[in-house]
């Protein structure tokens, strides 16, 4: 499976050339770096080879296994998303977020990176259940203790505060 991410550049004929790849769990723990630990995605490659550069065309669908930013259990969630991005080869390796620079002696491109980054940066910066018919798919349990302590604290008079309110009166 490792080395089904390896598109050797230079023996692909000029045209379309397409790629499919199912990820999982295994997928994601291969990723040194990897803060997703487990997921489940359908990515789809359209690779176009001209005689000056490659244009990549990915489709991904799938799920990660997230943890909630506000109960802190796991729980699906759910992505659809595509990306572009051009190859080109040169004398140093470059990588910005729509070109993707080789050095001419490696006409490898390992794709297995750019698929993980590419779902990474993709997740939303709050991660939170989502709500179904109005009704928040976290854990009721924790969302009673964080409205009680939330209640608690509002309760709670700061002394500082109160002495700068006598001043006022």
């Amino acid at each position: 499976m490792e080395n089904d991410f390896y598109i050797n550049l230079e023996g692909l004929k000029e045209g379309n050339h397409e790629f499919q790849y199912q990820l999982n769990k295994s997928f994601f723990q291969s990723i040194d770096y990897a803060e997703i630990a487990n997921g489940d995605f359908n990515v789809g490659l359209r690779l176009y080879k001209s005689t000056r550069h490659f244009e990549l065309k990915f489709t991904f669908k799938g799920e990660v296994e997230v943890i909630c930013d506000h109960c802190a259990e796991e729980f699906l969630h759910p992505m659809l998303f595509f990306t572009e991005t051009i190859i080109r080869f040169g004398e140093e390796e470059y990588e910005d977020d729509d070109l993707i620079v080789l050095e001419k002696n490696n006409p490898v491109f390992d794709v297995k990176h750019y698929i993980y980054e590419s779902i990474f940066i993709n997740l939303p910066l709050k991660l939170v259940h989502p709500t179904v018919n109005g009704v928040s798919g976290c854990n009721p349990e924790t969302l009673k203790k964080l409205e009680e302590l939330k209640q608690n604290k509002e309760n709670e008079s700061d002394p500082r505060w109160d002495a700068l309110k006598k001043l006022n009166k």
